[in-house]
Order: C-alpha cells, then sequence, then structure tokens
C-alpha cells in the first residue's frame, strides 16, 4: 500500500502536475467568496511542499537532467536569480524572494516533468490525465464568462485597498467619446483570459491530430470547447493575443516554406501542410470576427445589469440609482461606464479595439521605459520581482511615476530584466533563443507534421510582450511553457537518436 502510494505521490507523479495545472486556472471566485482567498493560500502551500518532496525524492535525476549541456545555462540563470536576492538583500521584500525562488521552483519542476513521466506513461495518457481535468474546469470558466457577456452584466469589485476590479463585460471610454467592449468574465484581465484561450485552442488542436480523440464524445466535447474558446479569445478584446496566433502561424509558415525549398523529397507533404496552416489563420480570422458581431447582437437586446460588490463588507448591491453609485465613487473616482443606459451603449460601442489613452499602446510604453530607466541603477542584478515602487522611491534623480505609482509592467522580457538584470535576462534570452533555433532546424530538417505545441509555445512568448508573468512568477502561463518546451526538447532528442541510429 505504502510503496503504490509512493509510486503515484513521488515517482510518477502524474497526478501532482493535474491538480497544479488545475489550480493554476484559478478564476476570481474570490470576488464572490472573499474567504476563499485563504484556502487558496493554504492549498498553495500543500503544493509546493508537495513539488518540494518530489525534487527530493528524484534528486539524483533531475540533477542529471540540469547537467546536459543543453540546460546548463539553466544553471547560470539560478545562480543570477540568488545573486539578484543577496545583492538586494537590504531592500528587497519576503514576497520578492517567495516569487524569485518560485520562478526557480517552476522551471525545476515543471522542464523535466514530461521525460520524467514518460518513463512510466504513454504519450497519450500523459496528456490525457494531466489536461483533461482542466479542460473540463476551463469549459465551465469560458461559459460562465460568455453567459456573463451575453446577458450584459457588468461587475465592479472593491478589493483590498479599495482596488477596482472588473467582472463580466466592461465598457471601457476611448479618446474617440466611445466604448469598447471587453470581456473580462471571471478573470481580472481580459488579456490573460484571452491567452488562456489561446494555449488551451492550441493544447486542443493537438490533441484532436496528434494523441487523437477515439470517443465520439472526445470529439463532440472538443468541437464546442474550442468554438467557446474561440469565442472568449474573440470577445476578450485582446489584441496582443490575436497578435500572438498570426505571429506563430507565420512564423511556422515561413519554416515550412524553408523546407520547400531544402527539402524537396518532402514537397508534397509539405505543400499539404502549408494548406492547413494558412486555412487555420484563415479560420481563425473569420472565426473571430463573426463571433464579435454576433455576440453583441446578442448583447445589445439585454439592458445593462451593474453590480457592485464590496469584499470588506461582503455588500452586494444592483447599481441602478445615484445612493448606490454615490458608495461606488467612495471608494474610487472616474468609473465612467457606471452611467451607462442601454440606448448609449448602441448608439456609442465600437467594437474595434482602440486606445483609451493618447498614446498607443494604452501608456505601456511611458511604463517600458520608466522601467528600463530605473533598471539602469542596477543593471546587472536587477531589484527583483515586484520591487518598482520600492526602489523608484530610492533614487530622486529620476522621474518615473509609473514606477513610483507601482504599476505593472505589461511585459515579461521588460519583468526580467527589472526583476534579475542583465545577467538574468541574458542567461535565459540566450537559452530560449538556442533552443528554439534547435527545433527550428528540426522543423526544417526532420519533423513532417504539424505540431500544435510548438506553434503554442510560440503564440506564448509573443504574447508574452503585453503579459507579466511568463518568466516571472507561479502562474498558468509559465508552467505551461516549459512543460511543452520539455515535452518538445525530449520528442526532438528521440528524432535525432533514430535518425543517428538510421544513418549508422
Amino acid at each position: 500500500m505504502f510503496e503504490r502510494i509512493k509510486k503515484i505521490l513521488l515517482k510518477n507523479p502524474i497526478l501532482f502536475f493535474s491538480i497544479y495545472f488545475l489550480f493554476s486556472l484559478k478564476p476570481k471566485i474570490e470576488f464572490f467568496v472573499p474567504s476563499i482567498v485563504v484556502f487558496y493560500k493554504y492549498f498553495h502551500y500543500g503544493l509546493m511542499l508537495w513539488g518540494i518532496s518530489l525534487l527530493l525524492y528524484n534528486f539524483k535525476y533531475m540533477l542529471d537532467f540540469f547537467k546536459e549541456r543543453k540546460y546548463i545555462v539553466l544553471v547560470a540563470f539560478f545562480g543570477a536569480v540568488i545573486a539578484t536576492i543577496l545583492y538586494n538583500i537590504q531592500y528587497i521584500s519576503g514576497e520578492s524572494i517567495k516569487t524569485s525562488v518560485l520562478t526557480i521552483f517552476v522551471m525545476l519542476i515543471f522542464l523535466p516533468a514530461y521525460q520524467l513521466l514518460a518513463k512510466y506513461q504513454s504519450e497519450s495518457d500523459i496528456f490525457k490525465k494531466i489536461f483533461y481535468p482542466s479542460f473540463i474546469f476551463k469549459f465551465f470558466i469560458s461559459l460562465s464568462s460568455l453567459i456573463m457577456y451575453l446577458l450584459n452584466i457588468s461587475i465592479f469589485v472593491i478589493g483590498e485597498n479599495s482596488t477596482l476590479y472588473y467582472a463580466g463585460v466592461r465598457y471601457v471610454e476611448l479618446e474617440s467619446k466611445q466604448f469598447t467592449l471587453l470581456l473580462y468574465g471571471l478573470y481580472s484581465d481580459p488579456n490573460y483570459a484571452a491567452v488562456y484561450s489561446l494555449t488551451f485552442l492550441f493544447l486542443g488542436l493537438f490533441l484532436w491530430n496528434k494523441i487523437g480523440l477515439k470517443t465520439k464524445f472526445e470529439k463532440f466535447f472538443f468541437s464546442i470547447f474550442m468554438l467557446l474558446e474561440l469565442s472568449v479569445l474573440s470577445l476578450s478584446n485582446s489584441r496582443g493575443a490575436e497578435l500572438a496566433f498570426y505571429v506563430s502561424i507565420l512564423f511556422y509558415f515561413v519554416l515550412l516554406l524553408f523546407k520547400l525549398i531544402f527539402k524537396k523529397e518532402q514537397s508534397s507533404i509539405t505543400k499539404k501542410l502549408m494548406i492547413k496552416v494558412a486555412g487555420l489563420g484563415v479560420t481563425f480570422l473569420v472565426l473571430t470576427q463573426f463571433f464579435k458581431f454576433a455576440s453583441f447582437t446578442i448583447l445589445e437586446q439585454n439592458n445593462p445589469t451593474k453590480i457592485l460588490i464590496i469584499n470588506e463588507s461582503n455588500t452586494f448591491l444592483r447599481l441602478n440609482d445615484t445612493s448606490e453609485k454615490e458608495i461606488l465613487k467612495q471608494y474610487v473616482d472616474n468609473v465612467n461606464e457606471i452611467s451607462l443606459n442601454l440606448n448609449q451603449i448602441k448608439k456609442n460601442t465600437s467594437l474595434a479595439k482602440e486606445d483609451s489613452s493618447t498614446e498607443f499602446g494604452n501608456g505601456r510604453f511611458t511604463i517600458w521605459l520608466d522601467a528600463i530607466e530605473l533598471t539602469t541603477k542596477s543593471p546587472f542584478f536587477g531589484f527583483g520581482p515586484a520591487m518598482q515602487k520600492n526602489a523608484a522611491t530610492r533614487f530622486d534623480d529620476l522621474e518615473i511615476p509609473e514606477m513610483i505609482a507601482g504599476r505593472a509592467f505589461h511585459n515579461s522580457f521588460v519583468h526580467l530584466f527589472f526583476s534579475f538584470g542583465a545577467v538574468g535576462f541574458l542567461t535565459l534570452a540566450i537559452w530560449f533563443i538556442k533552443e528554439y533555433i534547435r527545433l527550428s532546424n528540426s522543423i526544417i530538417k526532420k519533423s513532417t507534421e504539424m505540431d500544435f505545441i510548438f506553434l503554442g509555445t510560440i503564440a506564448l512568448i509573443v504574447a508574452s510582450a503585453f503579459l507579466d508573468s511568463i518568466f516571472v512568477n507561479n502562474d498558468y502561463q509559465q508552467m505551461y511553457l516549459y512543460f511543452m518546451l520539455g515535452y518538445l526538447l525530449f520528442q526532438n532528442e528521440n528524432i535525432e537518436r533514430k535518425l543517428e541510429l538510421t544513418t549508422h
């Protein structure tokens, strides 16, 4: 009995990865049930202890894994993270140290994960056992989000420190005095909602085409699921997520073009793949536009429902009269959408995503420039994660209001550079560039099938130009990227090994 438990929990820990991915999807349920935050916290601690136990139990395996030549640069990155903590020990916060440690932890656990599991499970079993629970959970998250959008439900949540969050559908006022619609759903950021959907779309396509869906129910569920995720991605109105999709498609198309030129014996297969890739891009474009217009047609038939939730007092109010609007104004200034009525929405709403400020990118460039200017004060080791406000107040000679305000970076590359400086940034960048060149060469020279996992990781890296947490943090996107990269590198090694044996 004990040996069986040890095997499930430590030796073949597929359950760990299934639960961790499921947990990392966590929607903003705390908006409606604030007390669940405590559960999240302690459950995460439990997962961390489980992960540490895995590392200790498989210590020799992990040591051998990271001693391999292609992973040795990552050891240098781990050193850079530790150096950052020590260099800033006088100023760095406990939360920043925790995030730094979690950054290393995720890489140590998730990058070798597939290779570890492949000793005991087939490819099909690994992906189905790990991700099927996440697919089911994500289905209900996306369905709930879509229903809130179609019913025209806007939710304003006053959280800790009077911070305003949104759920459901949000109307953002533009410079043109029109409003653009954003699906927040059960997430606090439409860009993250869109990227979640993007990764699940590629994963779903991978399971359908590579692993194979055997039952009619599986095929029916995944058909509905992918249409649902595509609708959420469309209605989130995230230009970053849509750009990430098209860039990944274009990148893969170019690789196939090179393959067509240099591997003429595979020209017929390559041409078919190029048609598939082009077809995927066109289908995505058509369906995203269709979902936007079709959904808005339904939404505009429903009167706006505006709900205020004050977490501190567990208060739920429907914002219909002046007195309730005044309650909101006690906490937050300048929330324009609360005064909207149905006639205003019909007349002044634009489905096209526009900037809500005079600067292209909604102020992102200013944030990035401020962050880079601040990093010049500690260029080699940075300041540690989530330390922008703390660091900015130490230098009176800099005019960096975005950093003083503690604004999020909205860019994973800038976040990485700020957190761990040039040393951390370059070591990780070198590793990523080297491995993606390797994978790209493999596609040109050897691979004959379209790998949606490869496309999904490319899309995620492109999207990281607009998101904070791809390289720093303990987030779904980060875990997904490293797990899938580990899978791709493992499979590529097997292909190279087989070709080498064939040649000999």
